[in-house]
């Protein structure tokens, strides 16, 4: 996914299968396992990826659809 935060989004990942990692603004990282959860409030940066295998995860988040400032992105979305 790309590097990015939300201006009021929160948004909470929980994994299913897989490991995911999130990298912060200092590009700590943090890894989830199956059954772990990562809540992201407003002006987190945060970066998930799937480095190992795919991951399955369940998204839940606010309303705010369109809240999202991208600092990088592989693919060049805006």
């Amino acid at each position: 996914m790309s590097r990015q935060y939300h201006n009021q989004k929160e948004e909470t990942v929980y994994v299913l299968k897989g490991t995911l990692y999130n990298y912060d603004k200092d590009e700590a990282v943090t890894r989830l396992t199956p059954g772990k959860s990562f809540h992201v409030k407003p002006g987190q940066i945060h970066r998930f990826a799937a480095v190992e295998s795919n991951v399955e995860v369940i998204e839940v988040s606010t309303n705010h659809l369109d809240d999202v400032v991208r600092l990088e992105d592989d693919y060049r979305r805006e």
